[in-house]
């Protein structure tokens, strides 16, 4: 009975004596969702609703800025980030903007295999969105049409996901001292749409969807981090003689 009980609080020991710790820093994430049905449904617009006759081609990667925290907890770690950016392409009569952001938390476990060196494998859930503006560009020498009652082009919609996510990421960590870090995140995952919504334009109206688009997919991040890490041992090493007892 005794051996068992010293073998239990051993474990729990184990438990108990971990790693805790925390970082945070800026992001720059490129995302690389799908453009060609969308490349194809502005440049109907610019040829059909403002008589253009080029086309529109926005490329990827859409560049996104943000940040991110994580907390350590032994080998678990937990946070969370987000970030978003905005693009511009225009053709010969139209001018399209797209203003995109996420958000998500993740959950990870981390290997460090040297001091320096951290791999960690996660999960995320989260949420993207975009909205999609759509202006026509002034005509000939930049002159509008003679009628003064001629309204130019305009549209606006918006749209959203909830997102599921896996990665990994590879930190490469620099201690300034023995608590105290600054280090190069690298990362790389997918992000899936579990939900997408409706698409709304600026009258509350909802619209069709361009199939297939949306601030998801697969997406690459390197980050700058700081933090702080240390050892903490909670294990009871001082001896009790009631132990005989047993």
């Amino acid at each position: 009975m005794k051996k068992v009980i010293i073998v239990s609080l051993a474990l729990i020991g184990i438990v108990f004596g971990f790693k805790i710790g925390g970082w945070g820093g800026i992001s720059v994430s490129g995302v690389m969702p799908e453009l060609s049905a969308l490349n194809d449904t502005l440049t109907i617009v610019n040829q059909r609703e403002v008589d253009g006759t080029d086309r529109i081609e926005f490329a990827n990667p859409f560049l996104m800025v943000g940040g991110h925290g994580y907390g350590q907890v032994g080998q678990v770690v937990f946070g969370g980030g987000g970030g978003g950016f905005a693009m511009r392409e225009k053709a010969d009569s139209l001018s399209a903007k797209i203003g995109y952001g996420f958000g998500y938390g993740e959950v990870g476990f981390q290997f460090e295999p040297l001091n320096w060196l951290w791999i960690r494998p996660s999960v995320s859930l989260g949420g993207s969105g975009f909205e999609i503006e759509l202006n026509e560009r002034t005509v000939g020498f930049g002159e509008m049409p003679e009628d003064t009652l001629y309204v130019p082009y305009h549209h606006l919609v918006t749209a959203g996901a909830f997102n599921a996510g896996a990665a990994l990421a590879v930190n490469f960590n620099l201690h300034m001292t023995s608590a105290t870090f600054i280090g190069v995140e690298l990362k790389g995952g997918y992000q899936f749409p579990l939900y997408v919504s409706d698409w709304y334009d600026q009258d509350g109206l909802i619209r069709d969807d361009v199939e297939g688009f949306g601030i998801y997919g697969p997406y690459a991040q390197v980050s700058v981090n700081f933090g702080r890490s240390g050892e903490v041992d909670l294990i009871w090493e001082e001896e009790d003689d009631e132990w005989e007892d047993f």
